[in-house]
């Protein structure tokens, strides 16, 4: 029967009070861990197969700040210091995937349901962003879409730049500074 232990330790001053300096263990029963994750210095992540769990950890790691248990297959996970976020598949629907974006306390930023494709998905403070080979989609945290766009040359990395309307896309060849501008729509009568 599979179990996960996840062990934590304390290699400065309080962890020499503490037997081989752990601090702290975890054990899942019948639960498969993929991923450990610190977001700042004081905040990790354990990403289980259902769900995640977060800590604070000043000197000793206490009890969760946020629990997120799913029932629909993870497909993806993501996350900053400040946001969490699950790419599930979507069984209510006709979109294939479901995104649910949380902060650190477990509020819900953002739900939102698509049947775009991606290979990669990211989220910084304004923006979560999720591309493909050829198709880039940039959606602010409010769910509203700031940007669609299927360019003609494959994608490498597509990364948000030094300010909120320029981004950096690495090709096979080059790398090209992206700049967005305000397109006003135009109206007849």
């Amino acid at each position: 029967e599979m179990t996960t232990e996840i062990t934590c330790y304390n290699f400065g001053d309080v962890g020499q009070n503490y037997t081989d300096n752990i601090v702290a263990l975890y054990y899942y029963e019948r639960q498969f861990c993929p991923k450990v994750e610190f977001l700042t210095n004081n905040i990790f992540c354990i990403f289980l197969d259902n769900g995640v769990e977060v800590y604070r950890m000043q000197e000793t790691p206490g009890d969760p700040i946020f629990v997120k248990a799913v029932e629909q297959e993870i497909q993806s996970i993501f996350y900053s210091e400040s946001y969490i976020g699950f790419v599930l598949l979507n069984e209510e629907g006709s979109e294939r995937y479901r995104i649910e974006l949380y902060d650190l306390e477990g509020n819900t930023v953002l739900t939102r349901t698509t049947n775009d494709s991606y290979k990669y998905i990211m989220v910084s403070e304004e923006e979560m962003i999720y591309y493909d080979d050829l198709n880039v989609v940039i959606v602010k945290l409010n769910g509203m879409e700031k940007f669609r766009y299927r360019f003609s040359t494959n994608i490498d990395f597509f990364l948000p730049g030094a300010s909120s309307q320029r981004y950096l896309m690495a090709t096979d060849s080059e790398i090209i500074t992206i700049r967005l501008t305000q397109q006003e729509e135009e109206t007849t009568q």
